[in-house]
């Protein structure tokens, strides 16, 4: 089983971001994020809409 910050990493959150609560919680937030990638993607073809 991967560690909870491998698991963060390939979510692309960086080594130094804090990660809070319980080992299973930890897992879950990161399990459940967007990746930082795919955020920023969405994000841009937002903006090009609304501008």
């Amino acid at each position: 089983m991967i560690t909870s910050r491998e698991q963060a990493r390939t979510q692309r959150f960086p080594d130094s971001y804090h990660l809070a609560g319980s080992p299973d919680q930890i897992r879950m937030q990161a399990g459940n994020a967007v990746a930082v990638n795919v955020a920023r993607w969405i994000g841009e073809r937002v903006a090009d809409v609304l501008l």
